[in-house]
């Protein structure tokens, strides 16, 4: 188990090795909505009293590739090659028919490739959620790729030999009772509400002679909040990342490096 000054070591490494790639990320976000022009330009545009005019050429280029891809969205349907692995094809079809048949399903996967696209990184989370009547249920969502950090040491272009993972939560306190009751946090003042941020870590420790994958929600002012050791049974964490390129200094990035 980590120390709270561990935690703090380890993500200010990943973070600093992170840095540039989201920094691009939202120059490309940025550039997509139409703010191209930098500062000086604005400034003497506005002094001459003229406004700005943009053909954003890097947007439409953008949305025709989610377009294409949008179109040739096909069902997957696994192929057992023996006899006695039909039972297990079935079963994951089922699977698969399931999850694309969620409402949010086609939502989170275009916006999962327009992250890849434009950014350079997509992460897609599943999380087990339990209703009222104790049925569990599976959630599907493309995380904001710009408060994702990665193992700075990860080379792989879906971060399979990472050791760790980073995601950086901005909640109101009314959410952040449902996430941590009982839990006395640090707040911001936001406008009219409380808010706080935390950081969500899953690390890879090594632990009764096996690999182990460990949850820890904790804070830079408040320490460790909670601690889930093996929160899965198939240790494994939620994330399935992908990157879109990566350059000679192991940094992602996307389209936009090469159309600015």
């Amino acid at each position: 188990m980590q120390d709270s000054n561990t935690l703090k070591e380890i993500f200010k490494q990943d973070l600093e090795a992170n840095t540039p790639s989201i920094a691009e990320s939202k120059q490309a976000l940025a550039y997509y909505h139409g703010n191209q022009l930098p500062p000086d330009v604005l400034n003497i545009i506005e002094q001459r009293g003229q406004t700005p005019i943009v053909e954003n050429i890097y947007k439409m280029i953008v949305n025709k590739i989610l377009g294409y891809k949008i179109q040739s969205i096909q069902e997957v349907r696994l192929t057992p090659r023996q006899e006695e692995d039909k039972p297990l094809a079935d079963l994951l079809n089922d699977l698969l028919k399931y999850f694309s048949q969620k409402r949010n399903y086609d939502q989170e996967m275009i916006k999962r490739d327009k992250d890849l696209i434009m950014g350079g990184l997509a992460v897609m989370e599943l999380w087990a959620i339990q209703d009222e009547q104790g049925y569990i249920d599976i959630e599907l969502k493309a995380l904001d790729p710009r408060a994702f950090v990665i193992d700075y040491m990860s080379t792989h272009p879906n971060a399979l030999d990472a050791r760790r993972f980073h995601k950086v939560l901005i909640k109101d306190e009314e959410s952040l009772k449902q996430i941590l009751p009982d839990v006395e946090l640090i707040y911001e003042k936001n406008s009219n509400e409380r808010v706080a941020r935390i950081i969500e870590s899953w690390v890879k420790e090594f632990e009764g002679g096996t690999w182990v994958w460990n949850r820890y929600l904790w804070s830079q002012q408040g320490g460790i909040y909670k601690f889930e050791p093996k929160p899965f049974k198939n240790n494994r964490h939620p994330f399935i990342v992908a990157k879109f390129y990566q350059d000679e200094q192991n940094r992602y990035y996307g389209l936009f490096r090469d159309i600015k």
